[in-house]
């Protein structure tokens, strides 16, 4: 396991919380699973740790399992664009995130504390042109994006993703901070609100793809 030495916070973003709980959830999940469980388990363990964590009587509109499915069914990034811009955020919302997933798509597995610095960066200058309560998917998405990038770094080794031709490789952090921009927008009108439907819904992409790429519970 790496021993990662940059500051995953970011004080300027007033959703920071969104990122550090996300990965609290995680390694819920990953210490009561176990790598023989199939992709359906995995949703149904994740969907147990996040009732447990937010109560039993609070019901999100989609599953583990619907949060996920979409993102994993992506074959290119135009699919991701697709799906990004499809999202019922504003225009300015839908340019700002897909800005963030770009960025976060330069990881190659060497550079994760670039990485975040770039998306503190991009918090900043979001945060110059726009009131922070109208872009919540935004920095609920980012905030995810740098946690997830510093737990899955973690657990990768030296494994070189880009080397291995294939991109959905270099998804699995972006997966989870696209399913919390999808979250904060279905629990926006919900009990849960925008910021734990984020974390609802990048737990939920995280733990999908890392059973897809055998990284869960390793």
């Amino acid at each position: 396991m790496k021993n990662l030495e940059c500051e995953v916070f970011n004080t300027n973003n007033p959703y920071d919380e969104a990122g550090e709980k996300h990965n609290a959830l995680l390694s819920e999940i990953e210490k009561n699973g176990n790598p023989e469980m199939d992709l359906d388990q995995v949703y149904e363990l994740s969907d147990q740790v996040i009732k447990d964590e937010y109560g039993k009587d609070v019901v999100l509109d989609f599953s583990s399992k619907e949060f996920a499915e979409p993102i994993l069914a992506f074959a290119s990034y135009d699919d991701m664009q697709v799906y990004v811009k499809s999202l019922d955020t504003s225009d300015v919302e839908k340019e700002l995130n897909l800005q963030l997933y770009d960025i976060m798509l330069k990881y190659d597995g060497t550079n994760v504390c670039e990485i975040i610095d770039y998306i503190k960066e991009f918090e900043t200058a979001a945060l110059e042109g726009n009131k922070a309560e109208n872009i919540v998917s935004t920095l609920t998405s980012a905030s995810i994006g740098r946690y997830s990038l510093s737990y899955w770094d973690s657990r990768v080794g030296e494994e070189n993703f880009a080397g291995k031709g294939f991109w959905k490789k270099l998804l699995t952090g972006v997966a989870d901070a696209i399913g919390g921009a999808a979250g904060a927008v279905a629990a926006s009108a919900t009990v849960i609100g925008a910021v734990a439907g984020a974390i609802v819904g990048g737990s939920a992409a995280s733990t999908g793809f890392s059973k897809a790429w055998d990284l869960f519970a390793e």
